[in-house]
């Protein structure tokens, strides 16, 4: 069987039950959690290690004593994107953006893909350094750019495009000890796109619509203003194409290594004979004498 490591301070831990392991898609910090007999310090370097390969460093954030144990939870580096500050994004590429922020907080970084697009006229006043990010991402997606994830590989910060990061092997209900499939058009749904840009003193507007899906699900229409600087921003196609549809969620428990992915990560899925690319919200390992039990909420969008 495959050994857990986890080491606080630069010594080895021996952790009372299980080492719990949270990580969710986007911005957000992973985190462990874990109980021992050790005493750990707030602030004291984390790694925790799975066969051999490392899998999450951080910092303790809090520890709680009572008689015999010590209680800890420890975040990653994105938890020191909640820091503000004001930084200009005016002519520079989100990868530049992110460079800037982890020099000027000496984040060390791992491989960040250059984003090609350079951003408009924007300035970013004392906002998160998340939101800051955020807003650089979001605005290289509506350019035109591709779709990037932004995460802590194991103690430095690293982009890769979202589309490289597939896990290599397809999940199935058979494979899970628990298996449920939501369809939902509450959110994230829209089957009519009306775009326009006020300018010269008039209104231009683009209306597109699904007119299959408004039949079927009546409409929920998508309003948004863009401007000369927004002509590369997805169009009201691209949009349809992406939220026409209702949003497919799946809540599972694997058994075993098979599935220790992380948040943020896309993951080859059977559903109704066929498989389908949903992006993992949120994954939570549980490590144990008994093994690894793996909670995943997966979706569409």
């Amino acid at each position: 069987m495959k050994k857990v490591s986890l080491t606080a301070g630069g010594g080895e831990l021996e952790p009372f039950g299980n080492i719990k392991y949270t990580s969710r898609r986007g911005l957000s910090p992973s985190t462990i959690s874990f109980e021992c007999g050790e005493k750990v310090e707030v602030g004291g370097r984390v790694e925790m290690s799975y066969g051999g390969k490392m899998i999450f460093v951080g910092r303790i954030f809090t520890v709680t004593e009572a008689p015999d144990k010590y209680t800890a939870l420890a975040y990653d580096m994105m938890r020191y994107l909640e820091n503000r500050d004001t930084i200009e994004l005016t002519g520079r590429t989100a990868s530049e953006v992110i460079s800037i922020i982890a020099l000027s907080y000496g984040f060390p970084i791992g491989k960040i893909c250059g984003t090609e697009y350079r951003l408009g006229q924007k300035c970013c006043e004392m906002k998160t350094l998340s939101d800051i990010i955020e807003a650089s991402l979001s605005l290289t997606e509506a350019m035109g750019g591709e779709r990037y994830v932004l995460f802590d590989d194991c103690g430095s910060l690293s982009l890769l495009p979202e589309g490289s990061l597939i896990w290599g092997k397809t999940l199935s209900r058979g494979e899970c000890a628990s298996f449920e499939v939501t369809a939902s058009i509450d959110e994230d749904f829209y089957d009519e796109v009306m775009l326009y840009i006020d300018e010269d003193g008039g209104r231009q507007i683009t209306l597109s619509s699904n007119e299959e899906a408004k039949a079927k699900y009546g409409l929920s229409r998508y309003t948004g203003k863009l401007s000369r600087a927004g002509a590369g921003y997805m169009t009201a196609g691209e949009i349809l194409g992406e939220y026409s549809f209702p949003k497919i969620s799946v809540k599972c428990t694997v058994l075993g290594d098979g599935f220790l992915l992380r948040g943020g990560m896309s993951v080859p899925t059977l559903l109704e004979g066929k498989v389908k690319t949903l992006f993992c919200e949120r994954a939570e390992h549980i490590f144990s004498s008994g093994g690894i039990t793996s909670k995943l909420e997966l979706s569409t969008v």
